[in-house]
């Protein structure tokens, strides 16, 4: 069942291919929503100025205001065709209750050559300096990191060769024999010697 509505899409064009020449674009554009049965209402130019992140390399942009009605069905399609579409960068769809009046106004001029170019060419030398930046802080993070690891390993390293001087250390005094030892072995045998000479007399 066929069901046919009123849509407005906001379409984000390249300026590359705006100063190619406006009035053609539009009518590509338009051609977009009338392969797939829509009518166009009205097309017009909203505004040219800067968008607020790079899109494809650009800083800034062409929007076209479209509204147009066409089946619910047909709709994917029209999306579809914009997406794959090289003028533009981004485009947002939305069902209207009905197209205001100023829609219908006649556009105001529009010289394409008075378009900013200078943000247009720094937006690769701004990435390209932020992947840079980006590259080097990490470079450095790594480094730091190595630098940190090397000093633990060499403090654990010393604490360790600490540790075995310690035990050795231990192990030898303990081994060794008490202070006496000797003499107590002597006075151990005295005894035996004093209980034998007391006999020997007895038997003279």
């Amino acid at each position: 069942m066929e069901r046919s509505r009123t849509y407005e899409c906001m379409c984000l064009l390249d300026n590359r291919a705006v100063r190619k020449g406006w009035e053609p674009l539009k009518e590509a554009v338009a051609a977009i929503f009338a392969k797939h049965g829509a009518e166009v209402l009205s097309s017009r130019r909203w505004d040219e100025r800067r968008i607020s992140f790079p899109v494809n390399g650009q800083l800034r942009g062409t929007y076209l205001l479209v509204y147009f009605k066409a089946d619910t069905q047909s709709l994917t399609a029209v999306r579809r065709d914009l997406q794959f579409a090289d003028a533009v960068l981004r485009f947002l769809t939305m069902q209207c209750d009905e197209v205001p009046e100023t829609a219908y106004e006649p556009e105001a001029e529009f010289d394409v050559d008075a378009i900013p170019v200078e943000a247009e060419q720094a937006a690769p030398a701004a990435e390209a300096a932020g992947g840079e930046a980006t590259e080097k802080a990490e470079k450095a993070e790594k480094a730091e990191k190595a630098e940190k690891a090397e000093k633990t390993e060499k403090t654990e390293a010393a604490d360790g060769e600490g540790e075995a001087a310690t035990e050795a250390a231990t192990e030898a005094t303990t081994e060794a024999p008490a202070d006496g030892g000797p003499a107590e072995a002597a006075d151990g045998e005295a005894p035996a010697a004093s209980d034998a000479q007391p006999q020997a007399k007895t038997e003279a």
